[in-house]
């Protein structure tokens, strides 16, 4: 393939290492586009250079970071401007001047015909700087729908009414953009009709999640009997809540019905609520981060995804699957999978039903094993990563080479406390 002109990439901050989906997938559609051309990315980050290095290494030739300091996110003056002014939280904790300094100078160092936004948030960062340029925003959740579902969820009443005010706020931001952006990028097809039902001119590509199923079969290692596993990052509201579900309501009828079940979990970000819980829940064994997460998924006799909340596609189960393992789901967690129950997935809400399921691959190991092996087939024929960068860059061959004018900013600029104004570090 000729070399494509450089591509510019924006992202809250830098996906590696590669412990949760959203780093996973990034670091993907990083190295796919790093197959066309140069790839400069601009990043909110303070990591070391020596994990910056190694990002650069396995991400592939090409690849230059540009680091800039995180602003502060969550903040009383975020939230304010989150719930009174015309962006939803969830835009306003990215906006910084001294990224768009940094943006502005990367458009005239790196002169790309491509800008990527790893994120919606992101777009704004684009509009604000006034660039001219082709915009493709890639998405991994239809984030007004996870607000959506938060609103409608358990607990405190004023963090599910201040949900349902951002989840209102996204819906008119992700209209937005995808009237704006060259192209958006969603995980799947049940997605990819979602945004269109909404604004209907919009072009929507589906480039969806993958696994690697030889690197799993490399490293392969026999599961241990009894096995219960959940991974994911530990301060996504969607997973601890999960973990709150399975703790509380599935694992106790799960160890009535399989006394011998332990139920591991494991993933970075718990607070010391979710570390208490899951110290006094019974039969549970809690790794924090682990360096070997792959030889933790093929230790697994079964492992469990049981969301509530959330959106996109689940990471968690396609690895499982890539690994050969059975996996129990609700259905929001395998949403958007084109998976088929009780074939290569078993998908269950409830909690008795959820239970039963588990003890039930527990108990019938074999059926397990032949649920696990439709999965990695599953994966095998239409799932896997390199697949999945073939069709964006595929893609990308019908977006205009030259770029367009930015539309005018939803908003100008404006100095968040504490932020300094221009603090970017070129790596």
């Amino acid at each position: 393939m000729p070399t494509s002109p450089p591509t510019l990439m924006l992202l809250n901050r830098l996906p590696f290492p590669l412990d949760d989906g959203w780093r996973v997938r990034t670091f993907h559609v990083v190295r796919a586009l790093a197959r066309r051309g140069p790839v400069t990315v601009l990043a909110f980050g303070n990591e070391s250079p020596g994990i910056v290095e190694r990002f650069r290494t396995e991400a592939g030739p090409g690849v230059t970071v540009r680091l800039v300091m995180p602003p502060s996110r969550y903040g009383t003056s975020q939230l304010l401007r989150g719930l009174l002014g015309p962006l939803p939280i969830y835009v306003v904790n990215e906006l910084s001047p001294a990224f768009t300094s940094a943006l502005r100078q990367a458009m005239h160092d790196v002169s790309p015909m491509l800008v990527v936004c790893g994120l919606m948030a992101m777009y704004e960062q684009v509009r604000v700087a006034g660039c001219d340029v082709t915009v493709v925003v890639d998405t991994h959740n239809i984030d007004s729908l996870l607000m959506q579902r938060y609103a409608r969820s358990e607990g405190p009443f004023l963090r599910r009414w201040y949900a349902a005010v951002t989840a209102g706020k996204l819906v008119r931001y992700e209209d937005r953009v995808l009237s704006e952006a060259d192209a958006v990028i969603v995980c799947s097809e049940i997605e990819r009709r979602q945004f269109l039902a909404r604004v209907p001119s919009a072009r929507v590509w589906v480039v969806p999640n993958g696994a690697s199923v030889e690197e799993f079969r490399r490293h392969a290692t026999p599961p241990v009997h009894g096995r219960v596993l959940f991974f994911g990052r530990l301060d996504y509201r969607p997973n601890v809540d999960a973990l709150a579900f399975f703790v509380s309501e599935i694992l106790p009828v799960l160890r009535r019905r399989a006394p011998h079940v332990e139920f591991h979990v494991a993933g970075t970000g718990a607070d010391p609520e979710l570390s208490g819980l899951l110290s006094r829940a019974a039969a549970t064994v809690f790794h924090g981060r682990v360096e070997d997460l792959a030889g933790l998924v093929q230790s697994a006799h079964v492992v469990v995804v049981p969301l509530r909340l959330g959106g996109g596609t689940r990471l968690k189960i396609l690895e499982a699957m890539a690994a050969g393992r059975p996996v129990v789901s609700t259905s929001i967690g395998a949403e958007g999978l084109e998976v088929s129950d009780g074939r290569n997935i078993v998908v269950r809400d409830a909690p008795e039903t959820f239970a039963a399921a588990v003890a039930d691959l527990v108990e019938h190991p074999q059926k397990a094993v032949a649920i696990g092996e439709a999965g990695r087939r599953l994966i095998a024929a239409g799932y896997d990563w390199d697949s999945s960068g073939a069709k964006l860059l595929d893609m990308l061959m019908t977006l205009p080479s030259a770029g367009r004018p930015c539309k005018p900013p939803l908003s100008r600029p404006t100095t968040l406390p504490g932020t300094p104004q221009d603090d970017s570090t070129i790596l």
